[in-house]
């Protein structure tokens, strides 16, 4: 089905927000939506220990190649 676009149809919620607001709207977002994956600290650990294991080890970078993402700030 194709849906003909329009400019009030583009222009969505018109209520400004700051990048702060928006930040907390997202996080009770996943928080309520329950987006993040359920792991304990022992998932993570066995799961690093296999990849690591399947591919003969894992390559350490030097700081200078690591960025931070604003992705994992929760």
């Amino acid at each position: 089905m194709r849906i003909k676009l329009s400019a009030s149809s583009l222009a969505g919620d018109q209520t400004e927000c700051t990048a702060e607001d928006l930040q907390q709207q997202h996080l009770e977002h996943r928080l309520n939506t329950r987006a993040r994956l359920q792991m304990s600290a022992d998932d993570v650990a066995r799961m690093v220990a296999e990849f690591a294991a399947s591919r003969g080890g894992v390559t350490r970078c030097p700081p200078a190649y690591v960025a931070k993402s604003p992705q994992y700030n929760v």
